[in-house]
């Protein structure tokens, strides 16, 4: 299966800079394993010596973290796009504390996800909770200030109600 893998900046120093790769796998394993044949250092970069994912960084196939869907054993189709998503460790230009609150629908669309893979910064969710349709989710974000502004201007349009914490 030939899948895309979105390349973060931090990691594409391994790529060569190239921001999107080819790869080929029937398994989330499988894409990594060509990954790691073809650019040296990408296994260490991005795995444990267990083998696990490095823990700051999620992984998605198309909107679902493999962390709740399969693991490395996630089995893979033609066209389907893997994203990392590096957890915010830091060395950003601004953090922003943020709570967000979403109602209906929204409750089950990947918000954070559109985030990391639609803006230049870092998402990391730092709790979550939905009940009676009403999601509550505390999340830190980190990037350039005019970045954050638009991720603010896109949950304003997407009516999702945000509270500053810091």
């Amino acid at each position: 299966m030939k899948v895309t893998i979105r390349i973060p900046s931090c990691l594409r120093r391994y790529t060569g800079g190239t921001e999107r790769i080819e790869a080929t796998g029937r398994s989330v394993a499988e894409a990594f394993k060509d990954m790691g044949s073809r650019f040296d250092g990408w296994d260490t970069a991005c795995m444990e010596e267990s083998g696990a994912l490095k823990r700051y960084f999620h992984l998605f196939v198309n909107d679902r973290d493999i962390q709740t869907f399969g693991g490395f054993d996630t089995r893979l189709r033609d066209g389907d796009e893997l994203t990392f998503l590096p957890v915010a460790t830091g060395g950003a230009t601004l953090s922003k504390k943020l709570l967000l609150t979403v109602h209906g629908g929204d409750v089950h669309e990947p918000i954070i996800y559109t985030i990391g893979k639609k803006f230049d910064v870092i998402p990391n969710v730092e709790g979550a909770s939905i009940a009676n349709g009403i999601g509550i989710i505390a999340m830190a974000i980190s990037g350039e200030e005019e970045e954050i502004e638009r991720v603010l201007a896109f949950l304003d349009k997407k009516e999702i109600r945000v509270e500053h914490l810091n």
